[in-house]
């Protein structure tokens, strides 16, 4: 009799910790945000402020607060997916910057809490139809009292990427690659987790010295949503999706920009002016404007010229009426390009300012 309870005990205590383990794999499933703010001290606040995972059935995840590479001397991010494993009350995820998994107890996971060691997590939950899906996006970062990296980004949904890196980049310049078409929708899905569209357009904080990320959305050839977010204030999904970004250039293979194009320096922002209005763009705007340049054509129309670009891409100077471009430069040769659109009357026709106010 005594046999015959010890075996039906042992059995139970498998099929509940086989119980456990299935629960746990399905519980862990999806997006998680820690809610105790408990920062890796060895990473800047710059490069993130929340740890976050997604977890995927197949022992993948998603890193949110991003993988640094510790083997470099640089604040160099690896792609943010990698494994984990899953084994009762223990998480383990491999972390490619160390080259080991690291491992977490497993003090809680329901179906809306996951308690890791010491730190809280909450599930998260995403209305993906809120904000549409969108053929291309810009990000655009500038500098800190740091090291942070001052570049932009452009990537489209056929997988073309424009970048340009100022300082603080493994790569500094104009250089074009491309990316796959899965990882362009990685990149929407995590924006459209955000909600985008329904941002505000403009984030910041009370504080000094930090980066300045813009970043824009691009729908049919057009700007469709505009947003600033000074020192990491706006919601933390938007943060996890730009910052994804900003440090994207070392995991591509950069070619430098086609010669014929060099006149195009990078600029990191823009300002249409008149003798009464100035109209000034974000790096993101403006970077997305220098990219619609590299692709207008040639022509020899006279145009009536309204307009002066304050920062001017290469050229001595730059006039235009939104549609037409006139760069003059040093050697007194002269250009003018069709954007075949007026750039002003999309989005910005509005938006201009009395010198003055």
């Amino acid at each position: 009799m005594k046999k015959v309870l010890a075996a039906s005990v042992l059995f139970c205590l498998l099929f509940c910790k086989q119980n456990v383990q299935e629960s746990y794999s399905t519980q862990i499933i999806g997006d998680w945000e820690s809610i105790s703010n408990k920062i890796d001290e060895e990473i800047p606040n710059e490069f993130f402020n929340t740890k976050g995972y997604s977890f995927l059935p197949d022992g993948t995840c998603e890193v949110k607060g991003g993988i640094i590479n510790h083997a470099s001397n640089r604040w160099q991010f690896l792609n943010p997916e990698t494994k984990y494993t899953l084994t009762r009350d223990k998480l383990r995820i491999f972390d490619p910057g160390y080259n080991k998994w690291a491992s977490y107890h497993i003090k809680e996971l329901s179906d809306t809490t996951l308690v890791l060691d010491n730190i809280t997590f909450v599930k998260k939950n995403f209305n993906l139809d809120k904000s549409p899906d969108f053929d291309a996006v810009i990000v655009a970062s500038s500098g800190c009292f740091g090291y942070c990296p001052v570049n932009e980004i452009m990537i489209d949904k056929n997988g073309g990427v424009s970048y340009h890196g100022h300082v603080n980049n493994l790569s500094n310049g104009s250089f074009v690659s491309t990316v796959s078409r899965q990882r362009y929708k990685k990149i929407m899905l995590a924006f459209k987790k955000a909600d985008y569209l329904h941002l505000q357009p403009d984030y910041s904080d009370s504080v000094t010295d930090h980066s300045v990320i813009s970043i824009s959305f691009i729908k049919d050839g057009r700007i469709i949503k505009s947003i600033s977010d000074y020192a990491q204030s706006s919601p933390q999904d938007f943060i996890w999706a730009y910052n994804y970004l900003t440090y994207l250039s070392p995991q591509l293979t950069l070619t430098p920009m086609a010669a014929a194009k060099e006149y195009f320096n990078a600029s990191l922002y823009t300002a249409f002016e008149s003798k009464e209005a100035l109209l000034r763009l974000t790096g993101a705007e403006s970077f997305f404007l220098l990219n619609e340049l590299k692709k207008s054509k040639e022509v020899f129309d006279n145009f009536h010229e309204l307009y002066t670009l304050s920062h001017y891409y290469g050229a001595d100077k730059i006039s235009t009426d939104g549609r037409y471009y006139r760069l003059q430069f040093s050697d007194k040769t002269v250009k003018t390009l069709d954007l075949g659109y007026n750039f002003l009357t999309q989005k910005f026709v509005n938006q201009f300012k009395k010198k003055n106010e």
